[in-house]
């Protein structure tokens, strides 16, 4: 095994160039997508991920509690504007 030398980075970041298979392409096109993530961010959380470390996938899958569950809409507070109808919902200074 060669001795690992760092590359040459641009910005923060280092560059990794690599060939896939076509299908493995599409799954991972498929996966930026669903968690709005670059390539370079999802194959970087991967690697993480393989690391035991922490990661933007596995943040991601814990899921969110519905807005109903988190905020009590009915009950929170309302500003006196809110309810007026659109004719008198504007100030006297528009």
């Amino acid at each position: 095994m060669k001795e690992y030398r760092p590359p040459k980075k641009i910005g923060q970041k280092a560059p990794l160039n690599c060939l896939v298979l076509p299908g493995q392409h599409l799954a991972a096109w498929k996966a930026t997508q669903r968690y709005n993530m670059s390539f370079g961010e999802y194959v970087g959380a991967l690697i993480d991920r393989a690391e035991g470390r922490p990661n933007k996938l596995d943040g991601m899958q814990q899921g969110t509690l519905p807005i109903a569950e988190s905020w009590d809409a009915k009950n929170a507070p309302r500003h006196k504007r809110d309810t007026l109808p659109f004719s008198e919902n504007k100030s006297q200074s528009d």
